[in-house]
């Protein structure tokens, strides 16, 4: 029956596969009837079973060129970074001057509402006023700029998150924008991968040969069985043999492998960490300045939109709520509601 893997885990030695059936089923690395593959997320497989339990897998044999890999010795060295300090940290706050998109006179209006004072009392009243009139939601400008105070909110969030983790900012921002230490990285998982795999051959064909070779002790000259026999542990010591001499190559590359990190870290780290902290806390200031403009023009549409609703004016007259039609007035009301020896 045939099969795909949906998952491999290489340090444990266990999988899931799903047949043509449709029926999952987890499989390990014992499994595993192919030396020369190693198990991987998507291959399609030839199952076999004994009764309802599966009994083993292999590649298909269409797939079985591709999947005969082994993994040859690499120097990756760290060399020069593909990119400056400089140049990743421009890349990744080109999407947030996209996100910005404002002109400076903006950044410096007078019409600010502190966003991160208001943004809770903002939104609840927002939403008890759409409550009241549905209609408030179909507010295209009102969407808008919701949407808006969103995008934007998270864009000060990452690079907040960002600027208190430094170490995780130069990983994901300087590190992972160089090829070499993405391919520096890829590398060392397949070889701990493929070392993993052939770890559990090793494990499983070790008592396998040392119970053929008894049976074949035991057999007589004679026996018709015999040549078959010896030529299948022929097969399973040089699979052995293979298996411990690749792993012990992996295991020396991956013991004199150069740590690409660690270099990059301690050439780059500091004048990343200070350049992104500088640039950053700008952008912070800048994005602060917008959501405070946006919250105050959010507060203006909104209650422009609830100044001519006949469901919320009603409202406001039964409630004995008086004053224009603002936040602030909202706010008085809200809080003359509340129970005061609760609270």
């Amino acid at each position: 029956m045939e099969g795909r893997i949906l998952f491999y885990n290489g340090q444990t030695g266990s999988g899931k596969l799903i047949l043509e059936s449709g029926n999952k089923l987890d499989f390990t690395v014992d499994q595993w009837n192919d030396f020369h593959s190693v198990p991987r997320v998507g291959t399609l497989l030839e199952c076999s079973f004994e009764g309802e339990n599966l009994e083993g897998v292999k590649p298909k044999k269409e797939q079985a060129l591709k999947t005969n890999e082994t993994i040859e010795p690499t120097k990756i060295s760290a060399g020069t970074p593909t990119f400056t300090v400089e140049e990743t940290i421009n890349n990744y706050f080109r999407p947030i001057d996209f996100l910005i998109g404002e002109p400076p006179e903006v950044v410096n209006t007078k019409e600010q509402l502190d966003y991160f004072l208001s943004r809770r009392f903002l939104m609840t009243s927002y939403n008890n006023l759409k409550s009241l009139d549905p209609s408030l939601y179909e507010n295209c400008d009102v969407k808008q700029t919701e949407e808006e105070l969103k995008q934007l909110h998270k864009g000060y969030t990452t690079i907040q998150d960002k600027l208190e983790s430094p170490k995780l900012a130069f990983e994901i921002v300087f590190l992972r924008s160089q090829p070499e230490y993405l391919h520096f990285i890829r590398h060392k998982e397949n070889c701990i991968s493929r070392s993993s795999v052939l770890s559990h051959l090793e494990e499983s064909l070790f008592p396998d040969i040392q119970k053929k070779e008894q049976e074949f002790k035991k057999m007589l000259k004679t026996d018709a069985k015999r040549d078959s026999l010896e030529h299948e542990l022929k097969r399973m010591r040089r699979h052995y043999v293979d298996a411990i001499h690749e792993n012990a190559n992996l295991s020396q590359e991956l013991k004199s492998m150069e740590d690409i990190k660690k270099i990059y870290k301690e050439s780059y780290y500091e004048s990343f960490s200070g350049q992104f902290q500088q640039k950053g806390k700008l952008y912070l200031k800048m994005i602060a300045k917008i959501l405070n403009y946006r919250a105050y023009k959010l507060d203006k549409l909104i209650w422009r939109g609830a100044d001519q609703s006949k469901a919320i004016r009603e409202f406001f007259i039964q409630g004995g709520i008086e004053g224009e039609y603002s936040t602030i007035t909202y706010l008085r009301y809200y809080l003359n509601t509340l129970d005061k020896e609760k609270l």
